[in-house]
């Protein structure tokens, strides 16, 4: 059976999945270091190996969450939370999750969606949804949202 193999993890209650490729490792919890004045996505900074990672909150990043309804919340919230470490071609970039689930291999033909969308497509596995994104187009469409630097 041919298909795509990816990452699967929880975010506020769906199932969703990135390409294996695009993941460089899952850091363990750990506390992240909020930054003053970043915007809502940005959950904070880890130290990994030595440097900085900028770690975004993927609730905000997907859509789940407004930005606003996380804007107050204490770093404390992201200790107990795995933290997914993906590559783009300007740097890594983690993503705190709330729960990793497996590294399944989905079906090769998932729905794509449109190129102006970071969801590559959504498989229904036995009645739970899978919803594929591609988290550097995620990123990228986020940072280049010129209402972000208001919230």
């Amino acid at each position: 059976m041919s298909g795509l193999a990816c990452l699967t993890y929880r975010v506020a209650g769906s199932t969703w999945a990135s390409p294996v490729g695009s993941v460089r490792e899952v850091l363990p919890p750990q506390p992240v270091t909020t930054v003053a004045g970043a915007p809502a996505a940005v959950a904070g900074l880890v130290a990994v190996r030595g440097e900085a990672l900028c770690v975004l909150d993927a609730r905000v990043l997907l859509g789940l969450a407004a930005p606003d309804a996380v804007a107050d919340r204490a770093d404390a919230d992201h200790e107990h939370s795995p933290v997914v470490v993906v590559t783009r071609a300007e740097g890594a970039v983690g993503l705190v999750v709330d729960e990793l689930v497996d590294v399944e291999l989905l079906p090769a033909d998932a729905a794509p969606s449109d190129a102006a969308s970071a969801l590559l497509g959504a498989v229904d596995l036995g009645g739970r949804v899978v919803r594929v994104v591609d988290v550097a187009r995620a990123v990228a469409l986020l940072l280049d949202d010129p209402q972000e630097g208001d919230r």
